[in-house]
């Protein structure tokens, strides 16, 4: 991907998508065919930021252990719940909007 990046037109400008972009992009293909692949969904969790830390991932990381769901439900469920500061949970409601 470095030796040849991808180039795409978008509004009559030639954009060039380097490799961590092409990645990013792949993660939410795979989020929107799979919300349950956890792996992915780190990826682009806070990608644009929006104000998820480490923090707010490992609680929900451990909400998904101790419920058995994934990492895509246990974020419905923070939601839910209600289980996080107002600058986090703004940025997970968002986040579930996109799906």
């Amino acid at each position: 991907m470095r030796r040849y990046p991808v180039e795409v037109s978008r509004g009559g400008r030639l954009l060039v998508l380097r490799a961590g972009e092409i990645k990013d992009l792949i993660s939410y293909l795979k989020v929107i065919q799979n919300p349950d692949d956890s792996v992915s969904l780190l990826r682009v969790i806070n990608t644009p930021v929006r104000g998820i830390g480490k923090t707010t991932i490992e609680m929900m990381e451990r909400l998904a252990l101790e419920t058995g769901l994934s990492m895509w439900g246990a974020v419905g469920e923070a939601i839910k719940r209600q289980l996080l500061p107002a600058r986090a949970l703004a940025g997970v409601e968002e986040l579930s909007r996109a799906d």
